[in-house]
């Protein structure tokens, strides 16, 4: 969607129109290999979705959004406890304008990641481009340098990002580097190419506006879904700065020689490509053309636009100088874990770079990773935010009892409806079965510098099943001088049901001693623990 009036102006920002929303929703259809006539269905969750997308529909008791905008730095956002879904809007960065033509718009990508609570996800947001502008944060190109006191050329957008790991980390889990993190990645636009001082292009330069990113083609890798990036709108015998794709970074834009009633324009100066994430560099202007504008930022950056030419056939009376082109735009990912469901609503869009994060669906109980004892009666209670439609069904309503009768680890899904979209919450919890230890000294009274036998049973307690003897090590402590003979000793089963072990313990001064067991539990039982006196004498 480029726009084709002067300036980067942002009050006429807003929703995408269902016109628009439709379009997108066939190009969807055919990307992700739906039947044609599903486009309508699309069509309707696209446009609503565009609507809302999240950041207007206020939520119940779950947590409220929250919207972060650029601020040059890295941001973070703690997932709220019970919060097993979230809803992620990414905004990538518009390119700067240029004197005539617009910059290109960044993404909009709506998608759904599972979460933990507590878990932390770090967010980049995009810096808008401006006319004449360096480098943007997000990885937009700066413009080439404008000459002759014409308006200079476009900065690319920068992209917008969701990542498992902060940008500060050496690495991050499992070895992977923080850009290799993103799960989340909203492109920018390319940046506008700068004026010439000739009344029309004459050869190339076309509208030279950045590279719009629009949504689509959709590009399916193991990794995820990738959205190509959009080229500037350079035209022949210009070759375009291209936008990032699924697989590489766009190419500089290049201007090449042409001849016009006579006048023969050499070939401009050259944009750069782009490079990893990072948008290239506009061509600079050597006389009276215009700059390339800055290729954007995104999963891989764009090429950055040439330069104009300058017409060099008379120089005494030739004083025609070309149009720059722009910049191309960013390309966006969403990673396989963030993709649930088979949509994905996408589409360009005008309104400022931002990330928003929308808890979508909670699971209060059963607690993430949390342990019950086995039999225990735990009454589910869940929630979904943001259904348009549909219904918010858990493994069991709301307020019935979870399952508790078997020992092991079990998952709670719930899955929700968002106009015809199903998005899934789960928490993992765990069920054991009960103990109870008990610890006795012999001798209860010793004198001081003289040991006493510390002897501890744990016995499985759970009425339901068949009880299984505790395995596992049990660890002592004791306030005061003393020592043991060893701080932790490990069961040996007695019995069906029970299992022991000891230790000694020699008291340095006289007094009391609570000496205290607590066995740590398997992966079959809960922990517990007790304690004893013990009597010291002179």
């Amino acid at each position: 969607m480029r726009r084709d009036t002067p300036g980067n102006d942002r009050t006429r920002r807003g929703p995408p129109t269902t016109r628009t929303v439709a379009a997108m929703a066939m190009i969807l259809a055919v990307g992700i290999g739906l039947p044609a006539a599903a486009a309508g269905a699309l069509t309707t969750t696209a446009s609503r979705s565009a609507a809302h997308a999240h950041r207007g529909v206020a939520p119940r008791t779950l947590p409220a959004a929250q919207t972060f905008t650029y601020t040059g730095s890295e941001q973070a956002y703690t997932v709220p406890a019970g919060v097993a879904l979230v809803g992620i809007d990414a905004i990538g960065a518009s390119g700067g304008a240029g004197p005539i033509g617009a910059g290109g718009v960044g993404e909009t990508l709506t998608a759904y990641l599972p979460v933990t609570p507590g878990e932390v996800l770090y967010t980049e947001v995009g810096q808008d481009g401006s006319t004449g502008g360096s480098a943007t944060f997000g990885g937009g190109g700066a413009p080439g340098a404008q000459s002759d006191g014409l308006q200079g050329a476009g900065s690319g957008g920068g992209a917008s990002d969701v990542r498992l790991c902060s940008a500060s980390a050496a690495s991050c889990e499992g070895g992977g580097t923080s850009l290799a993190s993103r799960i989340v990645v909203a492109g920018g636009g390319g940046g506008g190419g700068g004026i010439g001082t000739a009344e029309d292009t004459v050869c190339g330069g076309g509208e030279f506006a950045g590279g719009a990113n629009t949504g689509g083609p959709i590009q399916t890798f193991p990794a995820g879904k990738f959205i190509d990036g959009g080229n500037d709108s350079s035209t022949s015998p210009s070759t375009q700065a291209t936008g990032g794709t699924g697989t590489a970074p766009g190419s500089a834009g290049l201007d090449a020689d042409c001849t016009v009633n006579t006048e023969s324009f050499p070939g401009g100066v050259a944009g750069t490509g782009g490079s990893g994430p990072t948008g290239g560099t506009g061509g600079s202007a050597s006389g009276n053309e215009g700059a390339g504008g800055g290729g954007a930022g995104g999963y891989f950056g764009a090429g950055g636009g040439s330069s104009g030419q300058t017409c060099t056939t008379s120089p005494a009376s030739c004083t025609w100088g070309t149009n720059g082109s722009g910049g191309g735009g960013g390309s966006s990912f969403v990673s396989k874990v963030a993709w649930i469901g088979s949509q994905l609503i996408i589409g360009g869009s005008e309104s400022p770079p931002s990330i928003t994060f929308t808890p979508i669906i909670s699971i209060t109980t059963p607690r993430s990773n949390a342990t019950y004892a086995l039999g225990r009666a735990v009454d589910a209670a869940f929630e979904c935010n943001g259904l348009e439609t549909g219904t918010c069904t858990g493994a069991v309503a709301n307020g019935s009892p979870i399952a508790t009768s078997t020992v092991g680890t079990h998952r709670f899904v719930v899955h929700g409806d968002i106009s015809g979209q199903v998005v899934t919450g789960t928490v993992t919890y765990h069920v054991k079965r009960t103990t109870k230890t008990a610890v006795s000294c012999t001798p209860a009274s010793v004198k001081a510098g003289h040991a006493t036998r510390c002897t501890v049973t744990v016995n499985d307690t759970s009425t339901e099943g068949n009880a299984v003897a505790p395995k596992g090590s049990v660890g002592f402590t004791a306030v005061g001088a003393g020592k043991f003979a060893t701080t932790r000793c490990s069961l040996r089963k007695t019995s069906a049901t029970t299992a022991r072990c000891s230790t000694s313990y020699t008291p340095r001064k006289s007094g009391t001693r609570d000496v205290k067991a607590v066995y740590s539990g398997d992966t079959t039982h809960l922990a517990s623990g007790a304690s004893v006196k013990v009597k010291i004498s002179k």
